[in-house]
């Protein structure tokens, strides 16, 4: 079961495939920290990130 931010960085980045961690962070109104915790969650099972870094995008695997 996602949680809200879960959920909400999932509509986010289905928007908005080339966003970043600082704009999902303002997004969401929680710190960078907070993002990266829950990619690393959901990275590889739910999101992954193609391509580097810098430059690259997310998809959604499973939505």
């Amino acid at each position: 079961m996602l949680g809200k931010n879960r959920i909400r960085i999932i509509e986010l980045i289905v928007s908005n495939p080339n966003i970043t961690y600082s704009e999902l962070s303002e997004a969401l109104s929680v710190s960078s920290t907070t993002i990266e915790n829950r990619i690393a969650e959901m990275s590889d099972v739910i999101i992954k990130r193609v391509g580097p870094k810098n430059g690259g995008h997310w998809e959604v695997i499973e939505n």
